[in-house]
């Protein structure tokens, strides 16, 4: 069962996410109102929740051209193999949940990551920083690859 399902937490969790929105791409950075990548977006929200525990310093380094690299696929792979997350993604199944982590690919490898609430994709980027957009109106929407799902 998903951690968001529980109303109190889907709430907790789209005022977080809501908090986050206008706040500035800024590569590898994890500050709201500050700036964020897609990533450390993600990590700093499931941090919120104690679902995750990172600290910004324990996050690998990765370049701004990543696609052209597996060190983002990597830092991705890690964060899919905490104990709090289950793969749910089959057959291309759209049928997200609140709180649901989006994957979407940039090439070959996987470069981009938001999060599913309220039928929106809360996601940062370069052009926009922190948004939610709708998932035909997100520009990966066709890149989709891989959906994690955070359980307690």
């Amino acid at each position: 069962m998903s951690f968001f399902f529980n109303d109190g937490n889907k709430k907790e969790l789209l005022k977080e996410l809501k908090k986050w929105e206008g706040t500035p791409y800024r590569h590898r950075m994890m500050k709201m109102n500050k700036g964020c990548d897609c990533i450390h977006f993600v990590i700093a929200i499931m941090n919120h929740f104690g679902i995750l525990t990172v600290k910004e310093k324990d996050i690998p380094e990765y370049s701004r051209d990543r696609h052209l690299h597996n060190t983002h696929s990597l830092l991705i792979e890690h964060f899919c193999k905490h104990k709090n997350f289950i793969d749910v993604y089959r057959n291309k199944n759209k049928n997200f949940m609140d709180g649901d982590i989006l994957f979407f690919s940039v090439g070959m490898t996987i470069g981009h990551v938001g999060i599913y609430c309220d039928k929106l994709i809360y996601e940062a980027t370069v052009k926009g920083g922190v948004m939610g957009l709708t998932f035909g109106n997100s520009s990966w929407h066709s890149r989709l690859k891989k959906v994690m799902r955070a359980i307690r």
